[in-house]
């Protein structure tokens, strides 16, 4: 019986070290992504076929659960040789709620589509595809959320339905927010993605996201001291990805999403439209190569009350990628090589090679 106590005791008091730990010492991870990259692309005149050092990137995470249902990220960035800022903040709850349901609070990268919420290190192609880049911003869509989720019960595949608030600032820029004197009303966002077993080594995974939020804030013309007149912008995804694996060391993944962006204007309504779709190819554990390509027919509006332009461009991007990783998943180094082409402008080359290396359990690439 006195063995019983003291082995009881023994055990609550790991216990009890053990959510400690798991409360006060969170996974902290430093990621660090270098490159070296040269072009001839005429509108960056001093670059051209120069081997240019970009500015080093850094991210520092920290991860871990507050208690068992509850799960925190915080995320700092360094970029661009600008200061450090909060990428990501927030608090999942998985567990506990009524109905089965999970929620986001938070600052995070919104789950639309599949790669939007996936950090650039981890991207065997370098470069932000054209359609988010253009339709979002050039940091993705990344805004203060509150995102509800829930299991359907769909049998044998895995199906997921998100609903959510958004602040309202994710479709601008941050010089855009610091110029407006009024804040943007808040955005809704939505998403079902659904994945199942298509064979013995292959998974097929299929989802449409949706967004609505203000994406232009222009003074009334007759009423200028009346406040600022907010536009709103429709943004609709569809995305696949096949990942086939024969063998622990091998595997192909192809991922597409199309993309139809729909903004409210004060000349009416503009309609743009793009897609991107890559393979990915792990020939064997650390060697991957593929190729992508990315195409977006754009329609924008410029000027001001009075004066405004409509203007519309098709852009094309395609690229071919390999990546190495030395010695373990701590480290990748990439070589990419793209072509842009611009309407009615002559297009241009771009080599890039990238080393991602990281300290911590965060690792910068999946095998």
């Amino acid at each position: 019986m006195i063995r019983f106590i003291f082995l009881l005791c023994a055990v609550l008091s790991l216990a009890r070290y053990a959510t400690a730990q798991t409360t006060l010492n969170p996974d902290i991870s430093a990621i660090s992504d270098l490159r070296v990259f040269t072009h001839n692309d005429v509108a960056r005149p001093s670059e051209i076929r120069e081997l240019n050092l970009a500015n080093p990137e850094m991210e520092l995470n920290f991860a871990g659960y507050v208690n068992p249902y509850t799960y925190a990220v915080g995320i700092l960035s360094a970029a661009d040789g600008e200061p450090a800022n909060i990428e990501e903040l927030y608090l999942t709850v998985n567990r506990g709620l009524p109905l089965g349901l999970s929620v986001l609070a938070g600052k995070s990268l919104l789950k639309f589509g599949r790669l939007n919420s996936v950090h650039e290190h981890a991207w065997s192609f370098l470069k932000r595809p054209l359609p988010h880049a253009l339709f979002f911003t050039d940091e993705g869509l990344n805004e203060i959320s509150l995102v509800a989720s829930r299991l359907l019960p769909t049998g044998e595949a895995y199906t997921e339905l998100m609903v959510g608030v958004v602040q309202g600032e994710g479709l601008f820029s941050e010089a855009e927010i610091t110029m407006q004197s009024e804040k943007p009303d808040a955005g809704f966002f939505g998403r079902l993605t659904s994945s199942f077993a298509a064979g013995e080594s292959t998974e097929l995974a299929l989802g449409v996201s949706g967004l609505n939020e203000v994406s232009r804030m222009d003074s009334v013309a007759l009423m200028p001291s009346s406040g600022l007149q907010q536009y709103r912008s429709w943004i609709v995804g569809f995305d696949f990805k096949l990942k086939y694996h024969p063998s622990q060391y091998q595997g192909l993944q192809v991922e597409g999403e199309a993309l139809l962006r729909s903004d409210d204007t004060p000349i009416g309504r503009l309609t743009s439209h793009g897609g991107y779709g890559y393979l990915d190819y792990r020939f064997r554990r650390r060697y991957n190569i593929g190729a992508i390509f990315e195409l977006v027919a754009q329609k924008e509006l410029s000027g001001s009350s009075g004066a405004y332009v409509e203007s519309s461009s098709t852009l094309w991007r395609s690229g071919v990628f390999l990546g190495f990783s030395p010695v373990e998943e701590t480290s990748v180094v990439r070589i990419a090589g793209h072509f842009t082409q611009p309407e009615n402008q002559k297009g241009f080359w771009e080599i890039t090679t990238q080393l991602v290396f990281s300290l911590g359990p965060h690792k910068p690439h999946n095998f």
